[in-house]
């Protein structure tokens, strides 16, 4: 014989919300089984309802012996369907689907907001969540968890206006892992800062580098020039020709430093064949001899002596050679390249220097044209990175475009964990338009 109310049987409970479409016609009805929120349990049951903003809502309690709330008080866990364990796992997915999104992506944040049915403000908002976990719980000081095996880079500098103030980023990206390796955000781009982000790349690279690819700015010139290292500098220029490009092959012997200069087509590489490279070849004492007073000595005279014809000296233009210079006053070779089978084919009479720049040259642009379209396409994409809100500074820039950065280099390391509560229609619009019933 039993004695008091029977034990109450508890089932797995479902809750049906509809799917209303912008006109207010109703599209389907979704239905969400209902699990607690802290122990996962299929034991609940109602508790009431709550008033919200719109309607009631109905409120459910864990009544799991073991849930963890029973520990302190004497009842479950109370939550709506909107706090319960299916809901929140789906929002958690779809916050995995914006943050790939958000934080790096061609696509606007007013397209994103309007895919998700969000406000843009609301993807700012994600936005800044996003920033603040790189920056509280990663840190900013290193772009990279892992050392890269890279030889070569690129580098490339572009131009943002903060309050009417021009300020540049320089940006290193690796060939290789096509992960940026410096970043500096300075209001100049002088040989210092361009030293800087170089340093910097070294730092986060296992084997010091030795290619560098550039545009012709002259303080990327002096930098590369004076690491005092081995080094293969490509460089082509953002303006006319474009079909033209130089590669520089630094070395150095005891007491010089030897600089040849190759000038090449930018297709050289793009096919199997016979092509024309003009080639100089410069030695520069390491040691400089000091520099004597311009003008003639104190005392003399400049004077013929008698039937001597003076002789017109051909006027020399002053300053730096352009680094085009080489197509004119270079000897003449040829190379046959094989881009399939990697190969360089030159006569025993081209120096070896000329051979090592060359394939330098080839390993990275292999059926391709020489550019340096990879730094350009990295500096292309900062705007992606950067939605202003609040105070529009250098250090917020650089804090916004370092976060970025880390995240895009880092993604495969990095799981950002963020809470963020969404509206039901939200996540109710994106379970119905994924076609996720059977997930929750």
């Amino acid at each position: 014989m039993t004695v008091g109310r029977p034990k109450k049987a508890f089932s797995a409970r479902f809750h049906q919300i509809p799917i209303v479409n912008d006109n207010g016609i109703m599209l389907k009805e979704i239905s969400i089984q209902i699990r607690c929120p802290l122990c996962k349990s299929e034991i609940v049951s109602t508790n009431g309802t709550r008033k919200t903003m719109k309607a009631r809502e109905i409120i459910y309690q864990c009544k799991n012996p073991g849930c963890t709330p029973r520990t302190n008080t004497k009842r479950g866990k109370q939550f709506s369907v909107y706090t319960s364990y299916c809901f929140v796992r789906y929002t958690d997915d779809v916050i995995g689907e914006l943050k790939d999104k958000i934080m790096h992506s061609s696509t606007t944040h007013t397209n994103i907001a309007i895919d998700y049915c969000l406000s843009p403000s609301s993807i700012t908002n994600l936005l800044r969540k996003f920033e603040k976990y790189v920056k509280d719980v990663i840190g900013l000081d290193k772009l990279l968890f892992m050392k890269e095996n890279e030889e070569a880079l690129a580098i490339d500098e572009t131009f943002i206006k903060i309050k009417g103030i021009d300020y540049y980023v320089i940006m290193a990206t690796g060939y290789n892992s096509h992960k940026v390796l410096g970043l500096s955000v300075s209001s100049s781009r002088k040989e210092a800062d361009l030293l800087k982000v170089l340093t910097e790349a070294d730092h986060n690279v296992t084997s010091s580098l030795s290619v560098v690819s550039a545009d012709a700015w002259g303080a990327t010139q002096s930098m590369i020039l004076n690491l005092g290292r081995p080094m293969t500098f490509i460089i082509h220029k953002h303006k006319k020709p474009y079909d033209k490009a130089v590669i520089w092959r630094i070395e150095y012997d005891n007491s010089n430093r030897i600089i040849t200069q190759i000038g090449i087509k930018t297709d050289i590489f793009k096919k199997k064949g016979k092509r024309e490279i003009r080639v100089t070849q410069e030695i520069i004492p390491l040691v400089q001899a000091p520099k004597q007073k311009r003008g003639r000595p104190k005392g003399s005279k400049n004077k013929t002596s008698p039937g001597a014809t003076k002789v017109k000296k051909k006027k020399q233009k002053r300053g730096r050679k352009g680094i085009f210079e080489v197509f004119n006053i270079g000897t003449k070779y040829f190379a046959r390249m094989d881009p399939y089978r990697n190969r360089i084919h030159l006569s025993p009479a081209v120096p070896p220097s000329v051979n090592k720049g060359l394939q330098d040259a080839l390993n990275l642009f292999s059926h391709k044209h020489v550019q340096n379209n990879l730094s350009e396409n990295k500096n292309s994409s900062i705007k992606t990175y950067i939605t202003w809100n609040g105070p529009k500074t250098q250090e917020s820039f650089d804090e916004h475009l370092h976060s970025g950065v880390i995240y895009d280099n880092n993604r495969d390391y990095i799981n950002l964990e963020i809470s963020h509560r969404f509206t039901s229609e939200t996540i109710c619009k994106q379970i119905y338009r994924s076609k996720m019933h059977h997930f929750l």
